[in-house]
């Protein structure tokens, strides 16, 4: 989808790579915070995978 998007913006602005890099900024910031929301409810479920797994890491 995201992609998508570019492409049109693209078009209509003829390119303005600051303006894409801060729509592909705002993207991966959403997917972060959403990323460390689910990793924050699997530690609740599930307790903290490194030390659970930590002999893997020794």
């Amino acid at each position: 989808m995201i992609k998508n998007q570019i492409r049109g913006y693209c078009e209509k602005t003829k390119g303005r790579a600051k303006e894409i890099n801060r729509i592909i900024l705002e993207e991966v910031r959403e997917n972060e915070g959403n990323q460390r929301k689910h990793t924050g409810i699997a530690r609740e479920k599930y307790g903290d995978f490194k030390e659970k797994n930590q002999h893997r890491y020794d």
